[in-house]
Protein backbone atom coordinates (compact mmCIF):
# COMPACT_ATOMS: atom_id res chain seq x y z
CA UNK A 1 0.00 0.00 0.00
CA UNK A 2 3.15 2.47 0.79
CA UNK A 3 3.80 1.88 -2.58
CA UNK A 4 0.65 3.02 -4.44
CA UNK A 5 0.65 5.91 -2.05
CA UNK A 6 4.09 6.61 -3.30
CA UNK A 7 3.46 6.77 -6.60
CA UNK A 8 0.24 8.45 -6.59
CA UNK A 9 2.48 11.29 -4.28
CA UNK A 10 -0.28 10.51 -1.19
CA UNK A 11 -0.97 10.09 1.93
CA UNK A 12 -1.55 6.29 3.05
CA UNK A 13 -4.68 7.24 4.66
CA UNK A 14 -5.77 8.21 1.63
CA UNK A 15 -4.40 5.28 -0.11
CA UNK A 16 -5.69 2.92 1.96
CA UNK A 17 -9.41 4.86 1.59
CA UNK A 18 -9.29 4.84 -2.59
CA UNK A 19 -8.77 1.00 -2.53
CA UNK A 20 -10.95 0.49 0.10
CA UNK A 21 -13.55 2.65 -1.92
CA UNK A 22 -12.67 0.86 -5.39
CA UNK A 23 -12.73 -2.70 -3.71
CA UNK A 24 -16.28 -1.71 -1.94
CA UNK A 25 -17.64 -1.10 -5.43
CA UNK A 26 -16.36 -3.96 -7.18
CA UNK A 27 -13.54 -1.84 -9.44
CA UNK A 28 -10.51 -3.63 -7.98
CA UNK A 29 -9.90 -6.89 -5.79
CA UNK A 30 -6.88 -7.77 -3.19
CA UNK A 31 -4.98 -10.39 -3.35
CA UNK A 32 -2.91 -11.51 -0.20
CA UNK A 33 0.47 -13.40 -1.19
CA UNK A 34 0.10 -16.90 0.70
CA UNK A 35 3.82 -17.03 1.68
CA UNK A 36 3.42 -13.46 3.52
CA UNK A 37 0.40 -11.87 4.72
CA UNK A 38 1.87 -8.49 4.63
CA UNK A 39 2.64 -8.26 0.85
CA UNK A 40 -1.32 -7.51 -1.21
CA UNK A 41 -1.27 -7.54 -4.82
CA UNK A 42 -4.20 -5.24 -6.24
CA UNK A 43 -5.92 -6.37 -9.65
CA UNK A 44 -8.61 -5.06 -11.85
CA UNK A 45 -11.89 -7.11 -11.51
CA UNK A 46 -13.83 -8.08 -14.76
CA UNK A 47 -15.74 -5.76 -13.99
CA UNK A 48 -13.17 -3.14 -14.06
CA UNK A 49 -11.70 -3.97 -17.24
CA UNK A 50 -14.85 -3.67 -18.82
CA UNK A 51 -15.30 -0.10 -18.11
CA UNK A 52 -12.02 0.82 -19.18
CA UNK A 53 -12.08 -1.01 -22.48
CA UNK A 54 -15.44 0.83 -22.90
CA UNK A 55 -13.74 3.67 -21.69
CA UNK A 56 -11.09 2.96 -24.10
CA UNK A 57 -13.01 2.72 -26.97
CA UNK A 58 -15.18 6.19 -26.23
CA UNK A 59 -11.77 7.93 -25.81
CA UNK A 60 -10.69 6.66 -29.28
CA UNK A 61 -13.48 7.75 -31.05
CA UNK A 62 -13.69 10.85 -29.52
CA UNK A 63 -9.89 11.44 -30.65
CA UNK A 64 -10.55 10.27 -33.89
CA UNK A 65 -13.03 12.36 -34.28
CA UNK A 66 -11.01 15.70 -33.38
CA UNK A 67 -8.08 14.33 -35.28
CA UNK A 68 -10.38 14.16 -38.67
CA UNK A 69 -11.19 17.92 -38.49
CA UNK A 70 -7.87 18.94 -38.37
CA UNK A 71 -4.81 19.57 -41.04
CA UNK A 72 -1.93 18.19 -40.84
CA UNK A 73 0.16 21.36 -39.78
CA UNK A 74 -2.19 21.01 -36.83
CA UNK A 75 -1.61 17.50 -36.11
CA UNK A 76 2.48 17.43 -36.41
CA UNK A 77 1.73 20.52 -33.84
CA UNK A 78 -0.57 18.42 -31.50
CA UNK A 79 2.09 15.38 -31.72
CA UNK A 80 4.88 17.77 -30.55
CA UNK A 81 2.68 19.11 -27.65
CA UNK A 82 1.99 15.67 -26.50
CA UNK A 83 5.50 14.88 -26.84
CA UNK A 84 6.36 17.55 -24.41
CA UNK A 85 3.48 16.51 -22.10
CA UNK A 86 4.75 13.06 -22.25
CA UNK A 87 8.32 13.80 -20.94
CA UNK A 88 7.23 16.25 -18.64
CA UNK A 89 4.90 14.26 -16.87
CA UNK A 90 8.00 11.57 -17.08
CA UNK A 91 10.17 13.81 -15.49
CA UNK A 92 7.94 15.03 -12.47
CA UNK A 93 7.10 11.11 -11.63
CA UNK A 94 11.12 10.22 -11.91
CA UNK A 95 11.28 12.98 -9.14
CA UNK A 96 8.94 12.21 -7.47
CA UNK A 97 9.82 8.67 -6.95
CA UNK A 98 13.26 9.87 -6.39
CA UNK A 99 12.56 11.89 -3.54
CA UNK A 100 13.10 9.83 0.05
CA UNK A 101 10.46 8.78 1.87
CA UNK A 102 9.06 11.21 4.51
CA UNK A 103 6.38 11.28 7.02
CA UNK A 104 3.59 11.63 4.59
CA UNK A 105 3.57 7.99 3.63
CA UNK A 106 2.95 7.37 6.71
CA UNK A 107 -0.76 6.60 8.66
Amino acid sequence: MSGIASHIGSYLSLAKSIIDRLVDKGLVERIHDINDRRVVIFSLTTLKQEVVERFWHIHQMQIETVAAALTIEELKTVLKAMGILSEAISCHADAATARPSTTRNSA
